[in-house]
């Protein structure tokens, strides 16, 4: 039972870091566009 867990808690914080790049990335992207369209 204890290594599911460690297991599950591994792929959560995969699954975690993985979401919070594409978010960065997604952030960035709005931003540049955000800059082209107000010139």
């Amino acid at each position: 039972m204890l290594g599911f867990l460690v297991v599950v808690g591994g792929y959560l914080k995969k699954c975690l870091s993985v979401l919070s790049l594409c978010f960065i990335v997604l952030v960035g992207v709005l931003f540049k566009l955000a800059l082209s369209m107000s010139d």
